[in-house]
């Protein structure tokens, strides 16, 4: 029995650094401290849009002011006199003159008091108010019980009746008949239908006079009337609405051009002279305040072009609060009124532009959020240098999006990149889905995509050598107050850097080699040695796994997850080869690693077709990284050989 050792090459591999990481000629790779190696393509992108004269603001309402609300009727003051002698004879007594003792005297009468205000009323409508009665008694006499009744001699209507329970020598009483719902002309009268005389003694002069005023109460408002108005002042206080369009409530702004009209129409043959004031809108502390004439039925217009810097302040978030005084010409000719009568005044913007602005950006009309179509300049990576990327690729791409919007923005922004080499489009996806993202306001946002949460790597190892950016974008989504200025960007900025990340497990190389093993039925034992040249100026770590006919690792046994594998757990080391001042290898490193196979693992042996070849790697010295500059003509050499032991012969 003899036992003989044999020899079997199982591999033999060259790789260069051109195929490990492409061609990277002369450019360094960095280094971090943490071990990575990075090929590094970093740029910094902007595509921007900015807001300008886009950002403008809307002022469009109309005020209508009702005339018989804003236009006072005449006030009139007109007066009448009966002498005490003349009551007497209408009531059937007779009164002496001089001192005297008179007796009582009841239903007391007088013939009609009248008044004309046909100069400047022939008829008044009445909603709220009346006439006062203004009555003074220089007969000398004492009266009690006194009931006057207020006539309308045109309509011949009676309009109310007041009682006087005393009226004493020398007094004045004053009493007013309202008239709600009720309408009075220019001809109006007061009769004395009842009445009493008391007994007293008086010093009687029979043509002294019972005299009664009519005058118009402090306020009459009106629904209808036909009068010549008086020269008068008229203040109307109210808002215009200062929102709309895609700007549902504004709380403030500042504007930056523009202008103001804003219409009166005067439908009456009045002429007046009218002034703006706009409380809340301010410059350099000076309050909006202009004026116009408004002739008799017409329409005058104001236009207000300097708009620069001034500021508006709002009243609940949507109006700008005016006020409107307009002083009115005495009238030439009687002016009928009533409900259908209104000045109106129609407030306009033009050509309005914000240099900034606090409120809640919402299309009004439509009930959602603004929102828009986006399109940014391609990027353009030269990739050239780069023949392929083989091996696990584990890229890392962040991209800073730069809003200084006041409002959270929603995107879902979509990056196609397209290869020329593989006539390709690929879209980034997130997760598996199309990306989204909220840009913060007033901020920068970043979004950080790897090899975990997205297709980066299949999309890069493409070698793309253009991104489109284009997408969907919504404005302040959560309908919140926020601000905005003309120098605000409603697009986004974009801060591309698209590092080539390989990390220490992936770095260079996972290959896989087949190869056919020799007839191993007679082979009793067996010996793996992988021989290793490296002329890497990197750190190598390197281990060999079997994978059977269909590429899947060999497990060891079968209640183990363990692969079989060169070494037999972990990677085996080879050092970096010597390099120079400019990080460029000067040498080749040399390393054997030898593995006995067990009797699991050299059964197992007799079924591998094949091995992955897994490389690792670092470039550190110590605690610190090195820069290592890696040529195309670095080589990295592998042989693996098996060494098995034959027993020839049987003993008895």
């Amino acid at each position: 029995m003899w036992d003989i050792s044999g020899t079997f090459p199982l591999l033999n591999a060259t790789y260069t650094a051109r195929s490990l990481i492409g061609k990277l000629n002369n450019p360094p790779l960095e280094i971090t401290p943490s071990g990575d190696i990075q090929f590094v393509y970093d740029t910094t992108y902007r595509s921007v849009f900015d807001i300008g004269d886009s950002l403008s603001l809307t002022v469009s309402d109309t005020a209508r002011t009702l005339a018989v609300r804003r236009l006072r009727i005449p006030k009139f003051d007109v007066a009448s006199s009966q002498s005490l002698g003349a009551i007497a004879s209408e009531s059937g007594i007779s009164l002496p003159s001089g001192n005297t003792t008179l007796p009582r005297f009841e239903n007391l009468r007088s013939a009609p008091y009248n008044f004309s205000l046909e100069e400047n009323i022939r008829f008044v409508s009445v909603i709220e108010g009346g006439i006062r009665l203004v009555i003074s008694n220089n007969t000398g006499v004492r009266f009690e019980n006194l009931r006057f009744e207020l006539r309308d001699s045109n309509q011949d209507v009676s309009l109310g009746i007041t009682t006087l329970s005393s009226l004493n020598p020398g007094q004045t009483v004053r009493d007013s008949v309202m008239l709600p719902d009720r309408i009075f002309t220019g001809r109006l009268s007061v009769q004395l239908i009842d009445g009493v005389i008391p007994a007293q003694s008086a010093t009687l002069n029979l043509s002294a006079p019972l005299t009664i005023r009519l005058q118009s109460t402090d306020t009459i408002a009106y629904r209808a009337a036909e009068v010549r108005y008086q020269a008068q002042t008229l203040i109307e206080e109210g808002t215009v609405r200062a929102t709309g369009g895609v700007v549902e409530k504004l709380r403030s702004g500042t504007f930056r051009r523009g202008s103001l009209m804003i219409r009166f129409i005067n439908p009456l043959p009045l002429t007046g002279r009218t002034r703006l004031i706009l409380p809340t809108v301010v410059r350099n502390g000076q309050i909006f305040d202009r004026d116009t004439l408004v002739p008799a039925l017409q329409t005058a217009t104001l236009v207000f072009d300097d708009f620069e810097n001034w500021t508006i302040n709002t009243i609940g978030d949507t109006a700008i609060p005016y006020r409107v005084i307009t002083n009115v010409d005495p009238a030439l000719v009687f002016t009928r009124v009533d409900a259908n009568v209104a000045f109106t005044a129609i407030y306009r913007t033009m050509r309005i532009a914000a240099a900034r602005a606090e409120g809640v950006i919402w299309r009004v009309d439509e009930n959602r959020p603004l929102d828009f179509n986006f399109t940014l300049d391609p990027l353009n990576v030269d990739l050239s240098l780069v023949d392929t990327l083989s091996g696990q690729l584990f890229p890392d791409v962040s991209v800073d999006f730069e809003s200084s919007i006041g409002f959270l923005i929603r995107t879902e922004p979509r990056f196609i990149t397209y290869s020329a080499r593989t006539r390709d489009s690929l879209e980034l996806l997130q997760n598996n889905r199309p990306i989204t993202l909220d840009l913060l306001p007033n901020a920068t946002t970043r979004l950080q995509l790897n090899a975990q949460n997205s297709n980066i790597s299949p999309v890069f190892t493409s070698l793309p050598n253009s991104i489109a950016v284009r997408g969907y974008a919504v404005v302040n989504p959560n309908r919140v107050f926020g601000s905005i200025t003309d120098t605000s960007r409603i697009g986004v900025s974009l801060k591309f850097r698209l590092p080539f990340r390989f990390n220490l497990a992936a770095f260079g190389l996972r290959d896989t080699i087949t190869f056919s093993l020799p007839n191993l039925n007679d082979v009793q034992s067996a010996k793996l040695t992988l021989q290793i040249q490296s002329g890497l100026p990197i750190n190598t770590r390197l281990r060999l796994v079997f994978v059977d006919a269909n590429l899947r690792p060999i497990l060891v046994d079968g209640t183990s997850l363990q692969a079989l594998s060169l070494p037999r757990r972990d990677f085996a080391t080879i050092n970096a080869a010597p390099v120079n001042t400019s990080g460029e290898s000067t040498a080749l490193t040399r390393s054997t690693i030898e593995l006995e196979l067990n009797n699991t693992e050299f059964n197992a042996l007799r079924r591998a077709q094949g091995a992955f070849i897994e490389v690792q790697a670092d470039t550190r010295q110590g605690a610190q990284a090195v820069l290592a500059r890696v040529r195309a003509s670095d080589v990295l050499q592998l042989r693996a050989i098996v060494q098995g032991t034959y027993r020839i012969g049987q003993s008895d």
